[in-house]
């Protein structure tokens, strides 16, 4: 693909995750606060929030993320240590490779690093709509001099992280691709849903994660790891293996 195509797609992405969010900054409208209300149950627990009352999710959804994203992070270790001679394991691990890469990348720096850390936007339990002190900010607004690590959500990035299975799978084996991105689309949304069900997390929060996420992903596969070209080598290695 070359740089001017690119540099386009990367804008595409980014202005359809802005057309997807700017719903949220209509105050009529109000979707963040009335997704968020469907969730707010001052009677099922002290706390007011519905995942409080499901501990069984709680633990999938929320409690397991951490052990997830050790386990990414163990994998990408091994793989540096991994040295394979066949071309199929070469390539397997090459994968294995991207897909780490998107995790660290989006989750670990754009999502958590970058955004999350340092963008100010308040908790749903942090506003005056939930028993909190601060005003509901709009997804994306810097709010300076505020500690809300609310947008985008940390947890369901690990999640859409097997987004990168669209991508790993979409040349070789298009109806695994399509699982792929069902995963990922699944697991983020499901992550995010624990998430909002407990007030640390807005719907725009996890939408935002999912761009991200799907952004990165896009950037490691094409300008990055140039995995096209990777996969055009290894067919035409295994072209040259094959018996006539």
């Amino acid at each position: 693909m070359k740089q001017t195509q690119l540099v386009g797609r990367a804008w595409l992405w980014i202005g359809l995750a802005v057309l997807s969010l700017l719903p949220f900054w209509i105050p009529q409208w109000q979707f963040d606060v009335k997704v968020s209300n469907f969730f707010y149950h001052p009677a099922c627990s002290p706390a007011g929030w519905l995942l409080d009352c499901h501990p069984v999710y709680r633990f999938l959804f929320y409690s397991m993320i951490p052990v997830i994203s050790w386990g990414i992070v163990i994998l990408g270790l091994l793989i540096l240590f991994w040295r394979p001679q066949a071309l199929h394991y070469q390539r397997l691990r090459v994968r294995i490779a991207y897909f780490v890469l998107v995790f660290i990348l989006g989750s670990g720096l754009v999502v958590n690093g970058i955004f999350k850390s340092n963008w100010g936007r308040p908790r749903p339990v942090q506003t005056q709509d939930f028993g909190g002190i601060h005003t509901y900010a709009p997804p994306g607004k810097l709010v300076l001099g505020n500690e809300g690590r609310s947008f985008p959500s940390g947890h369901s990035s690990v999640g859409f992280t097997f987004l990168a299975l669209w991508f790993v799978w979409r040349r070789a084996r298009p109806h695994w691709a399509f699982w792929g991105l069902g995963a990922g689309l699944l697991l983020g949304y499901a992550v995010g849903l624990a998430r909002i069900s407990v007030g640390a997390h807005y719907l725009s929060d996890v939408i935002g994660s999912g761009w991200m996420m799907a952004l990165v992903a896009w950037l490691v596969y094409y300008p990055i790891m140039q995995m096209p070209k990777r996969e055009q080598a290894w067919q035409e290695a295994e072209a040259l293996n094959k018996p006539l």
